[in-house]
């Protein structure tokens, strides 16, 4: 194993299988490898998740028709209890997600991409590994939507306005 954080740049994105929020499964091999995914691992203990699940929605509404995917893991515990679950419902209630949130109950995932840093975005075009941000600050928020915007898919589009 790596000692890197996540996984590096064209690394091929390790596949995994998680539960949404009604218990269905989600694989990530079963994505189209013509869309570009964004993982973006959160909790809700974390300073700095309720901003980039904000800042997703946000891209996600004006993306999810050209090719992009989002989709927020949730890493709050090892164990979720029904307290946890209903604390990660009233988040994303709150603040108004649409795109798909999975919950990483035992940490599987939040391991195999070997998370340092909440929140972290991993992006990938096709199977590959094309940007990654443990993290949130904010120069690398912005090198991160710029990256985005730039996609083939976004490139006839010009960047939101920041806030």
């Amino acid at each position: 194993m790596r000692a890197e954080a996540v996984p590096a740049i064209g690394d091929r994105a390790p596949d995994f299988s998680l539960e949404d929020l009604s218990a269905r499964e989600f694989t990530l091999s079963g994505t189209s490898k013509d869309n570009t995914v964004v993982l973006l691992f959160w909790s809700t203990w974390s300073g700095n998740s309720p901003e980039a699940l904000q800042r997703f929605e946000q891209f996600y509404k004006e993306s999810k028709d050209r090719g992009v995917e989002v989709i927020g893991i949730n890493v709050d515990n090892q164990t979720l209890s029904d307290h946890d679950r209903e604390q990660i419902r009233r988040v994303v209630k709150e603040k108004g997600i649409t795109y798909r949130v999975l919950l990483d109950e035992g940490l599987r995932v939040f391991h195999l991409y070997n998370i340092i840093a909440l929140p972290t975005t991993v992006v990938m075009t096709g199977d590959k590994v094309s940007f990654t941000l443990p993290g949130w600050p904010p120069a690398g928020v912005e090198e991160l939507f710029e990256h985005l915007h730039n996609l083939p898919a976004l490139q006839d589009r010009k960047p939101p306005a920041r806030r």
